[in-house]
């Protein structure tokens, strides 16, 4: 994928972005440094489309990444349940 480098550049700064910028969009390219804070998701995509042009860029939230919900899930009880077909 295109933005590869850019999600893990946002990854492993993500700890310091939190203390610096949460609640608001930062700017990747390659591996210039990232631009922001930005406000709004639209203001930070208007600045990368004005400095990349049709160059990839990632805009990103900076906030706590979701934890995953552990989920038990029967499927044989739910595969029994449906009617056949």
């Amino acid at each position: 994928m295109a933005i590869d480098h850019e999600l893990a550049r946002f990854d492993q700064e993500l700890p310091q972005l939190l203390r610096t910028m949460r609640g608001q969009y930062v700017l990747i390219h390659g591996d210039d440094a990232m631009a922001g804070p930005y406000k709004t998701e639209d203001e930070a995509y208007e600045a990368g489309c004005k400095q990349y042009g049709v160059e990839p860029f990632l805009v990103m939230l900076v906030e706590e990444p979701e934890k995953p919900i552990p989920m038990h899930q029967d499927v044989l009880a739910y595969a029994n349940s449906q009617p056949a077909t």
